[in-house]
């Protein structure tokens, strides 16, 4: 709307002082505006970032107990990294790390690590 009337004033009074310190001020709060929004933008993706980064230090973690009290085999090394990759859940990889140190065997390992 106001950049219909902007045009119809180019029109009919031509470029005056008064429009462009309008265009002008509404550029600079375009740019702060665009400014913001990639600054939000990369905090968030830091932000999503550490947590992935946490996400992985624990069920690298978890992988290496597994490898050190259980022994297993590379394939169930396997199937145990894959498990971990579908948990999102700090709380949950946390919990599954404390199981695993007093597990006796692995197979109650894995059945910790299958429950929901």
């Amino acid at each position: 709307m106001v950049e219909e009337w902007l045009v119809l004033e180019d029109e009919l009074l031509g470029e005056t002082p008064l429009l462009r310190r309008f265009r002008q001020e509404r550029e600079e709060g375009r740019e702060e505006g665009r400014l913001e929004g990639q600054e939000e933008g990369r905090l968030k993706g830091r932000l999503e970032g550490q947590e992935e980064g946490r996400l992985t230090a624990r069920q690298e973690a978890i992988v290496d107990m597994v490898r050190a009290r259980f022994h297993p085999t590379e394939a169930e090394v396997r199937e145990v990294e894959a498990a971990l990759t579908t948990i999102t859940s700090e709380a949950r990889l946390r919990a599954l790390l404390l199981v695993g140190m007093e597990a006796d065997t692995l197979a109650v390992f894995r059945g910790a690590l299958e429950e929901e």
